[in-house]
């Protein structure tokens, strides 16, 4: 062996710590938001969790259902792409899973 980690290996390594880093983020959000808490307050709950959370950048954009208009909403947003939402929850109660990001 030269002394270098199989890509592999090392792929893996990070896939398991983006796990937990999600895992992280998700336990965060169940402990400190009421899924009553998230309505209406994207912007308040985005702020305080990136406090916890420095790393993550906020994403400033909308949320739009088939019926009805787009509306205004931020997120978070790992240096990966994943999209970490800590008020996603009203989404879900409004329009079930038949919402998205824009």
């Amino acid at each position: 062996m030269d002394g270098k980690f199989p890509q592999i290996l090392l792929g893996e390594t990070m896939d398991w710590i983006k796990q937990i880093e999600l895992k992280a983020y998700s336990n965060w959000i169940d402990q400190n938001i009421a899924p009553e808490e998230a309505i209406g307050n994207c912007a308040l709950w985005v702020r305080v969790m990136r406090q916890a959370f420095p790393e993550l950048k906020i994403v400033v954009g909308a949320v739009k259902h088939e019926w009805c208009n787009s509306a205004y909403h931020e997120w978070l947003s790992t240096n990966n792409g994943e999209i970490i939402d800590p008020t996603r929850s009203q989404f879900d109660m409004l329009f079930g899973r038949n919402w998205m990001y824009v």
